[in-house]
């Protein structure tokens, strides 16, 4: 599962109303892939990059691609997750409640 935050100065919050801009900015290269996570299941990615303890740029099982302190934080409403390979990959963003299907985007 790839994980995509939004670039550090745009808005990093997300409901039903921004999907199509969400689909926009990632399309413009306004979203960067931090982590590689290893579940390609989306509840477990989320889990797996939240800073309880410990970043989760520590862990053994999310190889990170953050170079600035600004994509460690936890994900959040907004991010994008990338779960699959070739024709079978969909994208999600994260909600105020669960995940969201993105389609559209040109990646």
């Amino acid at each position: 599962m790839r994980v995509y935050m939004i670039d550090k100065n745009k808005k990093r919050d997300y409901n039903e109303r921004d999907k199509d801009e969400t689909i926009r900015l990632f399309n413009q290269g306004h979203f960067n892939l931090v982590a590689d996570a290893m579940p390609e299941d989306l509840e477990e990615t989320y889990s797996m990059t939240q800073n309880y303890d410990t970043s989760w740029v520590n862990s053994p099982d999310v190889i990170s691609y953050a170079t600035d302190i600004a994509y460690t934080r936890s994900t959040m409403i907004g991010d994008v997750f990338l779960q699959g390979h070739g024709i079978e990959k969909k994208f999600y963003v994260v909600a105020s409640c669960g995940f969201e299907r993105l389609e559209g985007i040109d990646v």
